[in-house]
């Protein structure tokens, strides 16, 4: 039995790592997963480069001056967002903000284990305990939450996690996704959580 909640936004947040981590975006605006595909280098040939010029029309807005050179586009798109804000480390209020406001950033350490996740619910395992410095690898990384579900395991326990989206191409995990176990701050990925508010105004709004 699998109970599952997932929150779409078509967007690619640029957020970098914890020290600098909204610098990638100078004017705060973010571009769809169309002209910022979800490929990994590694895995299949890389895009080019969304790179779409643009010009201040006041009052917090911007607009496209150049058609974005990605051929996987097909609009001039250009989303504006509010600075972003912070969430405490609760599991409660990350899945508020999940529901209300749509995916948040997280900040995840990664060790070795998480290199070689294929599917399941993600619990850190030290594999390469043991082996030395050279074989153990961590860092820290940014990941998208877009949601959370329970699993029920065959001993009869309920196993809560989130949903993620990785930036390494569709080849790995879950076609690019992954779930980690949630409420338990595993591999600290609810220490450090922020998300944004779209900013839409009457112009934005669709006519009829």
């Amino acid at each position: 039995m699998e109970r599952e909640f997932r929150f779409g936004m078509g967007m690619a947040l640029g957020f970098g790592m914890r020290t600098e981590p909204f610098l990638p975006l100078p004017h705060p605006s973010v571009v769809t997963d169309e002209c910022y595909p979800f490929t990994s280098q590694q895995s299949q040939p890389a895009a080019p480069p969304c790179m779409m010029h643009s010009r201040s029309t006041g009052r917090g807005k911007r607009q496209a001056t150049a058609r974005c050179p990605n051929p996987r586009s097909h609009a001039n798109d250009i989303y504006q967002s509010t600075p972003a804000y912070r969430l405490s480390s609760s599991e409660k209020e990350i899945m508020k903000e999940l529901m209300e406001n749509g995916p948040v950033q997280a900040i995840l350490e990664v060790h070795e284990d998480f290199f070689m996740y294929k599917s399941g619910i993600y619990r850190h395992t030290p594999v390469a305990e043991g082996k030395g410095p050279k074989h153990q690898r961590h860092g820290t990384h940014s990941v998208k939450i877009t949601g959370w579900g329970e699993e029920q395991l065959p001993d009869g326990q309920t196993q809560k996690y989130w949903t993620a989206a990785n930036s390494w191409g569709t080849a790995w995990g879950e076609g690019g996704h992954f779930r980690i176990a949630r409420g338990v701050n595993e591999c600290e990925v609810e220490t450090f959580v922020v998300g944004v508010w779209g900013r839409v105004s009457m112009e934005d709004m669709p006519h009829k």
